[in-house]
């Protein structure tokens, strides 16, 4: 997958994959995150299960990506003091060869976005993307 991705929400998102030998990082606000991996599916946010999955692929791992989606799991506070869900916003540009499906949450919406085309996707709790035609 080859992807551009920028978060347009006020604090870091985590971004992960199970795939291969897997790996974890944070998307920080309001700056380009370059993708560039042979991963067909990636996670952006905290999908449900997939602390699991990791747990069981990725023990090394485990207690960094906990940490991060244990940052993520608490409420946002907006100015008037009131909690809001965790929203994904995040531009994604596909520079890649293929198209990839965009889900948004739980299965809620699903795109595809062609290669070369970029899309501002908002979701809450998690965003996944998953590379087609490989």
């Amino acid at each position: 997958m080859q992807l551009v991705l920028t978060n347009h929400g006020t604090r870091p998102v985590p971004i992960m994959s199970s795939q291969d030998k897997g790996w974890a990082d944070a998307l920080p606000a309001d700056e380009p995150y370059v993708l560039d991996r042979p991963d067909t599916v990636v996670i952006v946010g905290d999908k449900p299960d997939f602390l699991d999955e990791l747990k069981d692929a990725l023990e090394s791992f485990v207690l960094f990506v906990k940490k991060i989606l244990l940052v993520w799991r608490t409420p946002s506070v907006n100015p008037q003091g009131v909690a809001e869900p965790n929203k994904v916003d995040l531009a994604i540009d596909n520079q890649g060869k293929n198209a990839v499906r965009v889900i948004l949450g739980s299965n809620v919406s699903d795109f595809e976005l062609q290669p070369g085309n970029v899309y501002v996707a908002i979701a809450y709790d998690y965003i996944e993307i998953r590379e087609l035609g490989v």
